[in-house]
């Protein structure tokens, strides 16, 4: 299945779902108990399910497919191919990362531990970070 406007359709009418919205929703009951998510950058933001589920104080996404919404603060690009995180987020200062649905699904789990420790190594103002990976 290709990332086109049929997909995000699907994903949206998905996380609309009632058992889909208690599970997440829990989660993220639990993640806004800790203050480093209040400032996030969203990898593979496309619908931004963080950023409208939970409302962060600052937020910016990077995706390469994102579809504008006028909202949320958007770096178009491909997360994978980033030089240098520390370069490109150091006007957000970001305290933690998340990932619904997008890195977990597009690499193996090698290439996604290099890509969480190059994020922790390079933005000094990252505490922690969420990820998931489902299928429907």
């Amino acid at each position: 299945m290709t990332y086109d406007e049929q997909f995000y359709k699907m994903y949206q009418d998905y996380l609309k779902e009632p058992t889909v919205r208690k599970a997440h929703d829990s989660l993220f009951k639990i993640v806004s108990r800790y203050p480093s998510f209040s400032n996030v950058v969203d990898l593979g933001c496309a619908l931004g399910e963080f950023y409208n589920y939970t409302n962060p104080e600052k937020y910016v996404g990077i995706d390469i497919n994102v579809l504008p919404d006028g909202k949320r603060k958007i770096l178009q690009g491909d997360y994978r191919k980033v030089e240098n995180f520390g370069e490109l987020l150091k006007d957000y200062n970001p305290t933690a990362f998340v990932s619904l649905f997008s890195t977990e699904i597009t690499a193996p789990a090698v290439e996604n531990h290099t890509l969480y420790e190059k994020i922790f190594q390079e933005v000094s103002s990252i505490q922690s970070g969420l990820v998931s990976g489902f299928y429907y």
